[in-house]
C-alpha cells in the first residue's frame, strides 16, 4: 500500500508542479518528492525520515515557512487512512516568487 501511495504522490507532483510528503502520524517524513528539496535544502532521498517541522493542525491550506530554508510556502494536507496506514499527505506550494 506504501508504494502505491508513493507512485500516486509522485504523480501528483509531476500534475500539480507542488513539492509533495507522505508523513506518519509522528510527523516523520516517508517520501519525499524531488521538488521538496527546495524546501529542505536536501536531495529528496535524505529528507526521508527527517521530522517535517511543521503541526498538521489548523486551518487549512495556511500559508507557513520552513524553518529548514526559510521558504515560504502554501500548505495542505490531507488524512490518508486504510490498510493499516494512519499517514498525511502535504503539499507545499512555493510562495517565492510571489513575495519577490
Amino acid at each position: 500500500m506504501l508504494n502505491s501511495l508513493i507512485r500516486e504522490t509522485d504523480a501528483l507532483e509531476a500534475l500539480t508542479g507542488d513539492a509533495l510528503l507522505l508523513v506518519d502520524r509522528d510527523g516523520i517524513i516517508l517520501h519525499a518528492t524531488a521538488l521538496a528539496s527546495q524546501f529542505y535544502g536536501l536531495p529528496a532521498p535524505q529528507i526521508t525520515g527527517l521530522p517535517m517541522g511543521l503541526a498538521l493542525n489548523g486551518p487549512v491550506p495556511r500559508e507557513i515557512v520552513l524553518p529548514a530554508t526559510g521558504r515560504p510556502a502554501l500548505a495542505r494536507w490531507e488524512s490518508l487512512t486504510g490498510h493499516g496506514l494512519s499517514l498525511h499527505r502535504v503539499l507545499l506550494r512555493d510562495l517565492t516568487a510571489l513575495r519577490a
